[in-house]
């Protein structure tokens, strides 16, 4: 169930990081409360207790660092020419 729950979350917020390169800080706020209470759920944590070694036990970046870091992965692999070249599957 922990899978399921992190890859589902995790997919949600990484959809469309492009568009969340301009949003401000207090929107980008609300997609990392909804990691932090994720990272609550699966650890069985209370809700008083700190988020932050929950996150980082898990290897799980900030909401604005993953965003970054995506952009950041698309840039290099475009700049190196790594990125998959797609086949043209029309007949003619």
């Amino acid at each position: 169930m922990e899978i399921i729950i992190h890859a589902f979350i995790s997919s949600r917020l990484e959809y469309c990081n492009f568009l969340f390169t301009c949003l401000n800080k207090s929107l980008l706020n609300t997609f990392q409360t909804v990691q932090n209470a994720t990272a609550q759920l699966l650890a069985n944590s209370r809700k008083c207790c700190h988020v932050a070694p929950i996150v980082f036990s898990r290897h799980w970046f900030p909401v604005h660092f993953r965003i970054n870091f995506k952009i950041l992965g698309f840039t290099f692999t475009a700049l190196h020419n790594q990125a998959v070249k797609h086949q043209n599957t029309s007949q003619n």
